[in-house]
């Protein structure tokens, strides 16, 4: 058996290591060039890719962000490269958390249409609701909450019907449920076994406050996909009855 590779854990020498990949990916924006930096990424312990966080997501969300349509499989390897950087650190940024959501929401969104799912294959919208799983999980501290402020409103229903219509139009019965376990980190609900922000009193009520105008979509929606396809399974009926429980106790506290 070949000796296990220590970390690298002085942020000198990864800065050092990474900042060719990186240069490289801004310039050549290919799924090669992405899946060099994720590799080498993952040579770097946890402690220093937090300090090298922000470095390591710029040119990954540059290549999001770059004009005209994308090749799935481009999108797909940053998806879960991006994945890998936020499972193993925290986001401490609130402009990080809210321009990384809006981001990923284009990603599973029609370009024509953004308020419906892209056409797109089963593997890219998995990688990209595992990313956006992740997203929420890695949100530090009290950042989370500005999700659910007035200003935040448009931009949070956008994703909330988005992950509605993914967890009801998809064929694929993981990408359903992703979409719902999604739903339930979007509204502070998640039940995975994952270290959560817990919410206090007045916490949870302005969260029950602000998701009070999305209940009755919420409850309507999910209420179609319960009844619908007897054959879809039962994590996602499970998921679906675990959205409406959660959603209508936060509405209940408000």
């Amino acid at each position: 058996m070949p000796p296990i590779m220590a970390q690298i854990s002085d942020p000198k020498i990864a800065f050092a290591y990474l900042r060719p990949a990186c240069v490289l990916l801004t310039r050549a924006p290919t799924a090669t060039n992405v899946e060099v930096l994720s590799g080498q990424v993952k040579e770097v312990d946890d402690a220093t890719l937090q300090q090298l966080q922000e470095y390591v997501l710029f040119p990954l969300r540059f290549v999001l962000k770059v004009p005209g349509p994308k090749n799935e499989k481009l999108v797909q390897a940053v998806a879960e490269a991006v994945s890998h950087v936020l499972e193993n650190t925290c986001v401490q940024s609130w402009e990080t958390l809210r321009d990384l959501l809006s981001e990923l929401c284009l990603c599973l969104s029609s370009p024509t249409d953004p308020g419906k799912p892209a056409d797109t294959s089963e593997e890219l919208k998995s990688a990209v609701l595992r990313c956006l799983d992740a997203l929420l999980h890695a949100a530090y501290g009290d950042i989370i909450f500005k999700l659910f402020e007035p200003i935040m409103l448009p931009g949070l229903g956008a994703a909330i019907s988005l992950l509605l219509a993914l967890a009801e139009k998809e064929k694929s019965r993981d990408v359903q449920a992703a979409a719902l376990k999604c739903l339930q980190a979007l509204t502070m609900q998640c039940d995975c076994t994952q270290e959560h922000v817990v919410p206090s009193d007045p916490e949870r009520w302005a969260i029950g406050s602000t998701m009070a105008s999305f209940l009755p979509g919420i409850t309507v929606t999910v209420a179609r996909i319960i009844t619908g396809d007897l054959r879809q399974g039962h994590a996602v009926t499970i998921g679906a009855i675990k959205v409406t429980y959660l959603d209508v106790h936060l509405e209940f506290l408000v």
